[in-house]
C-alpha cells in the first residue's frame, strides 16, 4: 500500500510539472556575469529586446560597465535583448546575452552597453504607455472567453504578430474561474481586448475577449519604423576577440537549459516508475 502511494505522488507530481515547466525556465534566466554577480541587489530586471543605435554606425559590448575591455561590436540594426539594467550614477547600462555562432552550435557571449546607444523596440510597453488613457478598468476570466481551439495571445492589439497560444482545455479542464487579467482596450472595430502582464511563460501580451481563437486577426496597429543612426559601412566596424570574455559557452542558453531539465527530471521519474512496475510483475 506504501508503494502505491509514493507511486500516485510521483504521478502527481509529474503532472504537475507540465505546466509549470515554464514558469521554472522564466524564473532561472540570469547572466553568467561576475560584475552581475557582485551587484546583483542593484540590477533592475528589464527583459526587452532593443537594436543597437550608436552614433558612429555602431555599438560595443564592454566586459563590465565604464569599462575600457571590449568584447565586441556590432552595426546599428541588430537585435539585442537586455535582461537587466544597472544605474552607475545616473547612466544606466543594460547586460545581454548574444549568440555569436553561424552554426547550430550556440555559442553565447556576455557584455553591457549604454542603454542610450539603444532604441527601443516597439512593443506591449510601448503601446501600454501609448493607449493607457484609453483602458478601460474591468477583470476579465476565462469564463469569459468564448473559445472554439487555442488561446491566441498577441503582442499588443492590431499588430498582427501572435506571440504565442495556449491549449487552455488542457491547462485548465473544467475551471471557469480563473481571473486572467483587469485591463481592456477596445479598437476601433470594437473588438475587446485584455491585457495579460504574465501567463504561463508570456509576458505582456494580449489577447482578443471577442475573438480569442482567431490567430487571422489583421494588422490595423503595426510597429513605426524605427528612427536609427545609419548603420557603419561593411569592414568598418571594430573587430574584437570574443575569445575569454562574458559567458562564452557552447550549448544551450539558461532558458533552454532550465527547459532541458525539467523535461530530464520528468523523463527520470518515468523511468523510474517503468522499474517500479517491472520490478512488481516479476515478484508476482
Amino acid at each position: 500500500m506504501k508503494k502505491i502511494f509514493t507511486l500516485i505522488i510521483m504521478v502527481l507530481a509529474i503532472a504537475l510539472l507540465f505546466p509549470y515547466a515554464t514558469v521554472l525556465a522564466d524564473v532561472l534566466i540570469e547572466p553568467d556575469d561576475d560584475f552581475y554577480n557582485r551587484h546583483r541587489s542593484r540590477m533592475r530586471s528589464m527583459n526587452r529586446s532593443f537594436y543597437a543605435n550608436g552614433e558612429n554606425g555602431y555599438i560595443t559590448l564592454l566586459r563590465e560597465p565604464d569599462s575600457r575591455r571590449e568584447v565586441i561590436s556590432f552595426e546599428n540594426g541588430k537585435v539585442l535583448y537586455i535582461m537587466f539594467t544597472f544605474d552607475d550614477d545616473g547612466t544606466v547600462w543594460g547586460i545581454t546575452e548574444v549568440n555569436i555562432s553561424e552554426t547550430e552550435t550556440r555559442r553565447f557571449v556576455t557584455g553591457w552597453v549604454q542603454m542610450d546607444n539603444l532604441h527601443t523596440i516597439y512593443d506591449s510597453r510601448e503601446f501600454f504607455n501609448e493607449h493607457e488613457d484609453e483602458f478601460i478598468s474591468r477583470p476579465f476570466d476565462i469564463s469569459d472567453l468564448d473559445l472554439d481551439g487555442d488561446l491566441v495571445m498577441w503582442s499588443w492589439p492590431g499588430s498582427g504578430k501572435v506571440s504565442g497560444t495556449y491549449d487552455t482545455l488542457h491547462l485548465f479542464g473544467n475551471e471557469t474561474n480563473m481571473n486572467i487579467g483587469e485591463i481592456v482596450y477596445i479598437d476601433k472595430f470594437e473588438r475587446e481586448w485584455g491585457y495579460m502582464a504574465y501567463f504561463y511563460g508570456f509576458r505582456d501580451v494580449w489577447i482578443c475577449i471577442t475573438e480569442p481563437s482567431n490567430s487571422n486577426i489583421l494588422a490595423f496597429n503595426p510597429a513605426p519604423a524605427p528612427d536609427l543612426y545609419p548603420a557603419a559601412e561593411p569592414g568598418s566596424v571594430p573587430a574584437s576577440d570574443s575569445a575569454g570574455y562574458g559567458s562564452s559557452v557552447q550549448g544551450p542558453s539558461g532558458l533552454i537549459l532550465a527547459a532541458t531539465l525539467v523535461s530530464l527530471a520528468v523523463t527520470l521519474s518515468l523511468v523510474l516508475i517503468f522499474i517500479f512496475w517491472n520490478k512488481k510483475a516479476k515478484k508476482k
